[in-house]
Protein backbone atom coordinates (compact mmCIF):
# COMPACT_ATOMS: atom_id res chain seq x y z
CA UNK A 1 0.00 0.00 0.00
CA UNK A 2 1.45 3.40 -1.00
CA UNK A 3 1.15 5.91 1.22
CA UNK A 4 1.34 9.89 1.83
CA UNK A 5 1.77 12.30 4.29
CA UNK A 6 0.25 15.94 4.23
CA UNK A 7 0.80 18.34 6.54
CA UNK A 8 2.46 21.81 7.11
CA UNK A 9 5.93 22.75 6.46
CA UNK A 10 8.46 22.71 9.17
CA UNK A 11 9.28 26.21 9.37
CA UNK A 12 5.06 26.60 9.88
CA UNK A 13 5.48 25.57 13.84
CA UNK A 14 5.13 22.25 15.57
CA UNK A 15 2.61 20.61 13.17
CA UNK A 16 5.56 20.45 10.88
CA UNK A 17 7.84 19.14 12.78
CA UNK A 18 5.70 16.40 14.09
CA UNK A 19 4.99 14.76 10.60
CA UNK A 20 8.12 15.68 9.17
CA UNK A 21 9.47 13.01 12.23
CA UNK A 22 7.04 10.69 11.40
CA UNK A 23 7.53 10.69 7.59
CA UNK A 24 11.39 9.64 8.26
CA UNK A 25 10.38 7.19 10.47
CA UNK A 26 8.08 5.27 8.53
CA UNK A 27 10.17 6.44 5.27
CA UNK A 28 6.68 7.82 3.68
CA UNK A 29 6.41 10.65 1.13
CA UNK A 30 5.29 14.22 2.90
CA UNK A 31 3.81 17.04 0.54
CA UNK A 32 4.06 20.24 2.64
CA UNK A 33 1.52 22.73 2.08
CA UNK A 34 2.38 26.54 2.51
CA UNK A 35 -0.19 28.83 3.75
CA UNK A 36 -2.10 30.12 0.69
CA UNK A 37 -4.92 32.30 0.06
CA UNK A 38 -5.87 31.32 -3.20
CA UNK A 39 -8.03 28.43 -2.89
CA UNK A 40 -6.33 27.23 -6.29
CA UNK A 41 -3.42 26.26 -4.67
CA UNK A 42 -5.05 23.64 -2.66
CA UNK A 43 -6.44 21.71 -5.68
CA UNK A 44 -3.24 21.82 -7.30
CA UNK A 45 -2.11 20.14 -4.90
CA UNK A 46 -4.45 17.31 -5.00
CA UNK A 47 -3.96 17.08 -8.66
CA UNK A 48 0.05 16.83 -7.96
CA UNK A 49 -0.45 14.53 -4.99
CA UNK A 50 -2.84 12.19 -7.73
CA UNK A 51 -0.52 12.38 -10.58
CA UNK A 52 3.15 12.03 -8.63
CA UNK A 53 2.31 9.51 -6.23
CA UNK A 54 -1.54 7.58 -6.65
CA UNK A 55 -1.46 6.59 -3.07
CA UNK A 56 -3.93 4.75 -1.42
CA UNK A 57 -3.56 6.36 1.74
CA UNK A 58 -3.38 9.60 2.69
CA UNK A 59 -2.66 10.68 6.35
CA UNK A 60 -3.35 14.41 6.24
CA UNK A 61 -1.71 16.56 9.79
CA UNK A 62 -4.54 19.15 10.45
CA UNK A 63 -3.12 22.72 11.27
CA UNK A 64 -6.13 24.91 10.31
CA UNK A 65 -3.90 27.67 9.21
CA UNK A 66 -2.47 25.45 6.62
CA UNK A 67 -5.66 25.75 4.65
CA UNK A 68 -6.20 29.28 4.29
CA UNK A 69 -7.55 31.70 6.55
CA UNK A 70 -8.95 29.98 9.83
CA UNK A 71 -9.08 26.76 7.86
CA UNK A 72 -11.49 27.89 5.22
CA UNK A 73 -10.13 25.49 2.33
CA UNK A 74 -9.83 22.58 4.34
CA UNK A 75 -13.19 20.99 2.74
CA UNK A 76 -12.47 22.27 -0.36
CA UNK A 77 -9.32 20.19 -0.40
CA UNK A 78 -11.27 17.27 1.26
CA UNK A 79 -13.91 17.48 -1.80
CA UNK A 80 -11.08 17.64 -4.37
CA UNK A 81 -9.10 15.05 -3.22
CA UNK A 82 -12.36 12.64 -3.72
CA UNK A 83 -12.82 14.04 -7.20
CA UNK A 84 -9.62 13.88 -8.39
CA UNK A 85 -9.54 10.07 -7.10
CA UNK A 86 -12.87 9.62 -8.62
CA UNK A 87 -11.66 7.32 -11.92
CA UNK A 88 -9.16 5.79 -9.67
CA UNK A 89 -9.50 3.81 -5.94
CA UNK A 90 -10.28 6.87 -3.83
CA UNK A 91 -7.96 6.86 -1.03
CA UNK A 92 -8.30 6.54 2.35
CA UNK A 93 -7.82 9.76 4.37
CA UNK A 94 -6.93 9.72 7.85
CA UNK A 95 -6.88 13.15 9.13
CA UNK A 96 -4.39 13.66 12.57
CA UNK A 97 -5.96 16.86 14.47
CA UNK A 98 -3.19 18.49 16.06
CA UNK A 99 -5.80 21.40 17.25
CA UNK A 100 -9.29 21.21 18.09
CA UNK A 101 -12.07 23.60 17.73
CA UNK A 102 -13.79 22.35 20.57
CA UNK A 103 -17.69 22.67 20.88
CA UNK A 104 -17.46 26.02 22.90
CA UNK A 105 -14.83 27.38 21.21
CA UNK A 106 -17.49 29.49 18.83
CA UNK A 107 -17.45 32.24 21.96
CA UNK A 108 -21.22 32.23 21.27
CA UNK A 109 -21.06 33.16 18.09
CA UNK A 110 -23.94 31.45 15.54
CA UNK A 111 -21.66 31.95 12.54
CA UNK A 112 -18.41 30.43 13.97
CA UNK A 113 -20.18 28.09 15.46
CA UNK A 114 -22.51 26.98 12.05
CA UNK A 115 -18.89 26.96 10.57
CA UNK A 116 -17.32 24.90 12.94
CA UNK A 117 -19.86 21.98 12.38
CA UNK A 118 -19.68 23.12 8.69
CA UNK A 119 -16.23 21.65 8.39
CA UNK A 120 -15.95 19.11 11.09
CA UNK A 121 -19.19 17.29 9.01
CA UNK A 122 -17.52 17.38 5.74
CA UNK A 123 -13.96 15.96 7.59
CA UNK A 124 -16.41 13.18 9.45
CA UNK A 125 -17.82 12.04 6.13
CA UNK A 126 -14.95 12.25 3.83
CA UNK A 127 -12.54 10.79 5.90
CA UNK A 128 -11.76 7.12 7.05
CA UNK A 129 -10.43 7.29 10.37
CA UNK A 130 -10.06 10.59 12.72
CA UNK A 131 -6.83 10.59 14.94
CA UNK A 132 -6.42 12.24 18.00
CA UNK A 133 -3.18 12.47 19.87
CA UNK A 134 -4.57 12.47 23.29
CA UNK A 135 -8.24 11.45 24.32
CA UNK A 136 -9.10 14.81 26.06
CA UNK A 137 -9.10 16.13 22.57
CA UNK A 138 -11.47 13.62 21.17
CA UNK A 139 -14.25 14.31 23.70
CA UNK A 140 -13.51 18.06 22.90
CA UNK A 141 -14.10 17.77 19.00
CA UNK A 142 -17.60 18.88 18.04
CA UNK A 143 -19.48 15.57 16.77
CA UNK A 144 -21.83 16.19 14.25
CA UNK A 145 -25.02 14.08 14.45
CA UNK A 146 -25.30 10.41 12.72
CA UNK A 147 -21.74 10.41 12.23
CA UNK A 148 -19.90 6.92 13.47
CA UNK A 149 -18.05 7.32 16.33
CA UNK A 150 -16.09 4.40 15.77
CA UNK A 151 -13.89 6.90 12.95
CA UNK A 152 -12.09 8.46 16.11
CA UNK A 153 -9.05 6.60 16.94
CA UNK A 154 -6.27 7.91 19.48
CA UNK A 155 -3.04 8.00 18.88
CA UNK A 156 -0.62 9.22 21.50
CA UNK A 157 1.86 12.34 20.88
CA UNK A 158 4.97 10.17 21.17
CA UNK A 159 8.44 11.67 23.12
CA UNK A 160 11.07 12.00 20.05
CA UNK A 161 13.75 10.35 22.72
CA UNK A 162 15.86 8.91 19.36
CA UNK A 163 15.65 12.81 17.77
CA UNK A 164 17.43 14.54 20.62
CA UNK A 165 20.82 15.63 19.90
CA UNK A 166 24.12 16.15 22.24
CA UNK A 167 23.97 19.35 23.33
CA UNK A 168 27.27 21.11 24.16
CA UNK A 169 27.24 24.53 25.69
CA UNK A 170 23.59 25.26 25.08
CA UNK A 171 23.88 27.98 27.42
CA UNK A 172 26.14 30.08 25.86
CA UNK A 173 24.57 29.63 22.49
CA UNK A 174 22.26 32.27 24.06
CA UNK A 175 24.37 34.59 25.84
CA UNK A 176 23.99 32.70 29.53
CA UNK A 177 27.09 31.75 32.07
CA UNK A 178 26.70 28.01 32.93
CA UNK A 179 25.95 29.03 36.36
CA UNK A 180 22.76 31.11 35.28
CA UNK A 181 19.20 29.85 36.43
CA UNK A 182 17.21 29.63 33.37
CA UNK A 183 13.46 29.40 32.70
CA UNK A 184 12.06 29.55 29.56
CA UNK A 185 9.33 28.63 26.75
CA UNK A 186 10.45 27.55 23.57
CA UNK A 187 7.88 27.08 20.49
CA UNK A 188 6.10 29.79 18.33
CA UNK A 189 4.81 32.74 20.49
CA UNK A 190 0.92 33.66 20.15
CA UNK A 191 -2.10 34.52 22.88
CA UNK A 192 -3.36 31.19 24.13
CA UNK A 193 0.02 30.68 25.33
CA UNK A 194 0.22 33.24 27.68
CA UNK A 195 3.83 34.90 26.56
CA UNK A 196 2.79 38.05 28.87
CA UNK A 197 3.08 35.80 31.73
CA UNK A 198 7.13 36.02 31.67
CA UNK A 199 6.89 39.75 32.20
CA UNK A 200 5.53 39.77 35.60
CA UNK A 201 8.15 36.34 36.24
CA UNK A 202 11.30 38.99 34.68
CA UNK A 203 9.76 41.70 36.94
CA UNK A 204 9.65 39.81 40.19
CA UNK A 205 12.79 37.72 39.98
CA UNK A 206 15.69 39.74 38.27
CA UNK A 207 18.15 37.64 39.39
CA UNK A 208 17.20 34.96 37.24
CA UNK A 209 16.93 34.75 33.54
CA UNK A 210 14.01 34.50 31.56
CA UNK A 211 13.98 33.43 27.70
CA UNK A 212 10.98 32.75 25.38
CA UNK A 213 12.66 30.81 22.69
CA UNK A 214 10.69 31.11 19.33
CA UNK A 215 9.32 33.79 17.12
CA UNK A 216 5.96 35.42 17.18
CA UNK A 217 3.41 33.86 14.63
CA UNK A 218 2.38 36.00 11.88
CA UNK A 219 -1.37 35.21 13.00
CA UNK A 220 -0.64 36.37 16.24
CA UNK A 221 -1.70 40.31 17.74
CA UNK A 222 1.20 39.73 19.79
CA UNK A 223 4.04 42.49 19.46
CA UNK A 224 7.48 42.15 20.44
CA UNK A 225 7.15 45.04 22.41
CA UNK A 226 4.34 43.98 24.32
CA UNK A 227 6.35 41.19 25.44
CA UNK A 228 9.85 42.18 26.13
CA UNK A 229 8.95 45.91 27.77
CA UNK A 230 12.62 46.00 27.84
CA UNK A 231 13.83 43.80 30.60
CA UNK A 232 17.03 43.06 30.71
CA UNK A 233 17.07 39.42 32.61
CA UNK A 234 13.80 38.53 29.40
CA UNK A 235 15.64 37.29 25.93
CA UNK A 236 13.27 37.33 23.25
CA UNK A 237 14.95 34.86 20.83
CA UNK A 238 12.97 35.23 17.45
CA UNK A 239 12.37 32.18 15.13
CA UNK A 240 15.09 29.56 16.00
CA UNK A 241 16.98 27.39 13.36
CA UNK A 242 16.89 23.17 14.04
CA UNK A 243 20.00 23.77 16.06
CA UNK A 244 18.85 26.63 18.41
CA UNK A 245 15.97 24.49 18.85
CA UNK A 246 17.41 21.60 20.27
CA UNK A 247 20.10 23.93 22.20
CA UNK A 248 17.01 25.93 23.98
CA UNK A 249 15.97 22.70 25.54
CA UNK A 250 19.82 22.11 27.39
CA UNK A 251 20.07 25.96 28.21
CA UNK A 252 16.35 26.30 29.67
CA UNK A 253 16.77 25.02 33.48
CA UNK A 254 12.61 24.95 33.78
CA UNK A 255 10.37 25.17 31.50
CA UNK A 256 7.34 26.76 31.74
CA UNK A 257 3.62 26.30 29.83
CA UNK A 258 1.32 28.59 30.97
CA UNK A 259 -1.15 27.59 28.17
CA UNK A 260 -5.01 28.26 28.23
CA UNK A 261 -6.15 25.87 25.80
CA UNK A 262 -4.38 22.98 23.87
CA UNK A 263 -5.59 19.51 23.27
CA UNK A 264 -1.76 18.33 22.53
CA UNK A 265 1.98 19.36 22.92
CA UNK A 266 4.47 18.53 20.88
CA UNK A 267 6.91 21.00 23.44
CA UNK A 268 5.67 19.38 26.22
CA UNK A 269 7.09 16.17 24.35
CA UNK A 270 10.53 18.07 23.50
CA UNK A 271 10.94 19.07 27.40
CA UNK A 272 10.23 14.56 28.45
CA UNK A 273 12.64 14.08 25.67
CA UNK A 274 15.65 16.20 27.07
CA UNK A 275 14.47 15.45 31.06
CA UNK A 276 13.21 19.49 31.53
CA UNK A 277 11.12 20.39 34.74
CA UNK A 278 8.20 21.37 33.43
CA UNK A 279 5.83 23.98 35.24
CA UNK A 280 2.22 24.11 33.75
CA UNK A 281 -0.82 25.60 33.68
CA UNK A 282 -3.94 23.28 35.21
CA UNK A 283 -5.69 22.46 31.64
CA UNK A 284 -7.30 19.59 31.11
CA UNK A 285 -4.66 17.78 28.63
CA UNK A 286 -2.06 18.38 31.68
CA UNK A 287 -4.12 17.64 34.55
CA UNK A 288 -4.80 14.32 32.65
CA UNK A 289 -0.81 13.38 32.24
CA UNK A 290 -0.35 14.02 35.90
CA UNK A 291 -3.00 11.92 36.73
CA UNK A 292 -0.53 9.21 35.62
CA UNK A 293 2.50 10.20 35.79
CA UNK A 294 2.44 13.15 38.34
CA UNK A 295 5.54 14.57 36.45
CA UNK A 296 4.25 17.65 35.82
CA UNK A 297 4.08 20.95 38.30
CA UNK A 298 0.42 22.08 37.61
CA UNK A 299 0.14 25.69 38.81
CA UNK A 300 -3.40 27.44 39.23
CA UNK A 301 -2.13 31.09 38.73
CA UNK A 302 0.70 33.38 38.00
CA UNK A 303 1.47 33.46 41.68
CA UNK A 304 1.51 29.67 41.55
CA UNK A 305 4.01 29.63 38.86
CA UNK A 306 6.44 32.49 40.30
CA UNK A 307 6.31 29.78 43.55
CA UNK A 308 7.19 26.89 41.93
CA UNK A 309 9.75 28.51 39.92
CA UNK A 310 11.54 28.78 42.85
CA UNK A 311 10.88 25.60 44.68
CA UNK A 312 12.34 23.86 41.63
CA UNK A 313 15.43 26.97 41.42
CA UNK A 314 16.32 26.50 45.53
CA UNK A 315 15.16 22.74 45.92
CA UNK A 316 18.30 20.68 44.02
CA UNK A 317 16.36 17.38 45.32
CA UNK A 318 13.00 18.70 43.90
CA UNK A 319 14.19 19.77 40.99
CA UNK A 320 16.21 15.99 40.37
CA UNK A 321 12.91 14.27 41.11
CA UNK A 322 11.00 15.86 38.20
CA UNK A 323 13.66 15.20 36.18
CA UNK A 324 13.91 11.59 36.86
CA UNK A 325 9.70 11.73 36.60
CA UNK A 326 9.92 13.21 32.78
CA UNK A 327 12.35 10.61 31.91
CA UNK A 328 9.64 7.72 33.28
CA UNK A 329 7.13 9.35 31.06
CA UNK A 330 9.42 9.87 28.25
CA UNK A 331 10.52 5.89 28.52
CA UNK A 332 6.38 5.50 28.75
CA UNK A 333 5.27 7.42 25.40
CA UNK A 334 8.50 6.93 22.74
CA UNK A 335 7.70 8.11 19.81
CA UNK A 336 9.18 4.92 18.05
CA UNK A 337 5.66 3.32 19.73
CA UNK A 338 3.72 5.95 17.93
CA UNK A 339 4.99 5.17 14.87
CA UNK A 340 3.96 1.24 14.89
CA UNK A 341 0.60 2.58 15.32
CA UNK A 342 0.58 4.91 12.75
CA UNK A 343 2.36 1.91 10.41
CA UNK A 344 -0.79 -0.40 11.66
CA UNK A 345 -3.12 2.57 10.37
CA UNK A 346 -1.71 3.56 7.18
CA UNK A 347 -1.09 0.02 6.04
Amino acid sequence: MTSIIVSPSVQAGGVGKYASSLSEELETERIALKPHLNPIYYVKQVIRIQRNHDPDHINIHLGYQSFGPSGLYFPLFLISTHLTFILYDVPQITVSIHEVWEKDSADDSLFRMAYIMIIHQIMWVLSYKLVFLDSVASKQIYDPPFTSLSKKIVIPHGVPQRQTKELQNAKEEFGYAESDFVVGMVGYIYPRKNPHIFNKLAKEHPNTEFILAGGIRDDSEITEESIHSSLQNLQLTGVLSDTEFHQAFGAIDVMILPYESISQSGILNWCAAYAVPTITSDINYFQEINDNFDCLVLSENTEQIISNVVALRENRRLYAEYREKMKIYANEHAFSETCKLYRDLMN
